[in-house]
């Protein structure tokens, strides 16, 4: 990734911001062949809406209430939070066991087990912040897929793109930076299904942010570094 150029940072003024909001989800969104050019991820025809609606069924999201506690978990927590009591527990000296609750099940132990042996593979890498761009570009697909969906306004599309773009700016300084996050926490997520698997979607994640870099919407639009109105 750091072997892609792209251009030099600059503030945006309002119309600027909402681009660079939208860009945010541009990953998953060129995997899905999904639209960049507004809010809208396509036509509002039976076929988008069917499969945007099996994609927010993945995430449990059914109605308004669904997604907005997913948006919320995302922008204030997400697996930042989970990565960070893994790191914390380590400098402790605890172990995978500390991180377990009584009312996990056995897939959920699984889950946490892999991630805390993930966490420790890449021990003084990265600092906690790192998964920061992995949850903050999914709120960006899922505040836009909710909104496709009419379970929010889009004007409280707005305001939550709005909210992730505040937070990326604060914790990213380039496109690049961004995509590495997304991609370390994709590999976070997808390692309890074994390498391959994890792997796999990392690659896929890779030719998506390369394409976006070299003849994509980022190789057009500088990474946002500030507002330029109030």
């Amino acid at each position: 990734l750091e072997q892609l150029d792209e251009r030099k940072p600059r503030p945006v003024d309002q119309e600027g911001m909402r681009r660079f909001g939208v860009l945010l989800s541009g990953i998953v969104s060129t995997l899905n062949g999904h639209s960049l050019d507004g809010l809208d991820i396509g036509p509002r025809n039976d076929g988008n809406r069917e499969m945007v609606e099996a994609i927010l069924g993945d995430w449990n999201v059914r109605g308004r209430d669904d997604l907005i506690g997913v948006l919320t978990d995302l922008i204030q927590s997400g697996s930042t939070a989970d990565y960070a009591a893994n790191l914390e527990v380590i400098e402790i000296g605890g172990s995978a066991q500390d991180l377990l609750t009584d009312d996990m099940d056995r897939d959920e132990i699984i889950m946490s087990n892999s991630r805390y042996l993930f966490t420790e593979m890449y021990l003084g890498q990265f600092d906690q912040e790192m998964l920061r761009g992995w949850d903050l570009g999914r709120a960006a697909n899922v505040t836009r897929w909710g909104y496709f969906m009419g379970y929010i306004t889009e004007d409280e599309a707005w305001e939550f793109l709005d909210r992730i773009a505040d937070g990326c700016m604060e914790a990213f300084d380039s496109w690049t930076s961004f995509a590495q996050s997304y991609l370390f926490g994709s590999m976070f997520w997808n390692c309890p299904w074994g390498p391959e698997d994890c792997h796999e979607k990392a690659r896929f994640l890779m030719t998506a942010t390369e394409y976006l870099l070299r003849e994509g919407e980022w190789k057009d639009f500088p990474w946002a570094d500030g507002k330029t109105y109030s």
